[in-house]
């Protein structure tokens, strides 16, 4: 394995990983300020609004200033934001830390998966797409399961700043060691006005293919965060313990990295309907399932099916983005992917929020099972779509 190859692994390991303890970090931080669920859902939906607003102009920096320039600096900025999230005291101070912390998350997976794009086969680039989201999964395990550990022993402010001094510690190892690295760019058009770019990434839309995957990505989303940044609270209510939530949230999250691993490489062997079809209602399924479950152990089983039919998704539909758009347009198709599903990651946490409070914590979930057998509908007409487009 490359250098290249090496490093970009080690940046989305840590991404993710991180981006998953700002979910886990919620109840304890809520539990400290005595948030409610409405505002521990705004807290949750401030990195979506991020998300929304950085992707597009952050796949354009990219290719101005290199991809490997940006993921590297994504990595301190949300590593600062840790830092002052230890000593924000109240929620009002705490909405700027998850805003600046949604910068460094918000920009990472468009130039990554554009980046893995533009080096992968067409016939293969289901595999490559599940390898690459498959290994941020390894941070999504490890981590959240180390921090969770670590928070029972010595409190989640000490924890969150030696998350961040690690943050630092990392990019300033990269940052030297990786000159060669900083002069990548992403491959995208360089001399592409900015206003020119815009319009090419605008007039995506106008593909009927890929305004339908879009459209299955928002509900695939919607079902997937209105669930995510409540699972912890099911949990805790339900008898486990801030050192045992480490453990569920361990096998969520290794129950992602199978579904990726799997069901990414499926897709080049079945096909991306039948491989959808079957992962969002096996979701629906499992999510029902776990909201039933009477005990703790029948809980674990369940995350972790949940887990692989929620993010397994994940490279099935990036694989239908890649396909739907022109290989010199991958950055604009992967940045308008990230908009909008950082337009649901913001919306997403509101609404199942406002439910909990109005109807209960369990009720949540059962919307989570509704968005993912909607997500259904739009693939069956992209397949429709793309059957007449090939007749």
């Amino acid at each position: 394995m490359s250098k290249n190859w090496i490093s970009l692994y080690i940046l989305h390991i840590i991404n993710d990983g991180y981006r998953a303890c700002f979910f886990i970090l919620l109840p304890f931080i809520a539990k400290d300020l005595q948030l409610p669920f409405s505002q521990v859902g705004i807290l949750g939906a401030s990195i979506g609004i991020v998300t929304m607003l950085i992707a597009i102009p952050g796949g354009f920096l990219a290719g101005r200033v290199g991809g490997f320039v940006i993921l590297l600096y994504s990595l301190l900025t949300y590593s600062i934001s840790l830092i002052v999230m230890a000593y924000a005291p109240t929620f009002w101070l705490l909405i700027p830390v998850f805003l600046l912390a949604g910068i460094g998350f918000g920009i990472f997976h468009t130039v990554g998966f554009s980046m893995v794009a533009k080096l992968s086969h067409e016939k293969h680039i289901g595999t490559q797409l599940a390898n690459f989201t498959a290994v941020g999964d390894i941070g999504r395990v490890g981590i959240p399961v180390v921090v969770l550990f670590f928070i029972a022993m010595l409190g989640w402010k000490l924890v969150v700043i030696g998350m961040a001094v690690i943050g630092i510690i990392i990019f300033v190892t990269l940052h030297l060691t990786c000159t060669s690295l900083l002069k990548i760019k992403s491959g995208e058009e360089m001399a592409e006005h900015p206003w020119l770019w815009l319009k090419n990434a605008i007039e995506l839309f106008k593909d009927k293919g890929f305004l339908i995957v879009t459209l299955a990505n928002v509900l695939d989303q919607c079902a997937y965060n209105s669930m995510n940044i409540f699972l912890p609270f099911l949990l805790l209510a339900r008898g486990a313990t801030p050192a045992t939530l480490g453990i569920f949230t361990g096998a969520f999250f290794a129950g992602s990295f199978i579904g990726k691993s799997v069901l990414g490489r499926m897709v080049d062997i079945i096909g991306y309907k039948k491989v959808f079809f079957i992962s969002e209602l096996l979701m629906a399924v499992s999510i029902v399932l776990l909201t039933l479950s009477p005990n703790l152990w029948l809980l674990f089983i369940f995350s972790v099916l949940v887990g692989i039919f929620s993010k397994g998704t994940s490279p099935v539909i990036l694989t239908m983005v890649s396909k739907t758009v022109q290989n010199k347009h991958h950055i604009k198709g992967f940045a308008i992917n990230e908009t909008v599903a950082g337009v649901t990651i913001t919306i997403a946490p509101l609404i199942a929020g406002v439910w909990a409070d109005s109807y209960g914590l369990v009720s949540t979930f059962y919307l989570s099972a509704g968005f993912a057998l909607l997500a259904i509908v739009p693939v069956l007409f992209y397949s429709t779509l793309r059957l007449k487009k090939s007749s």
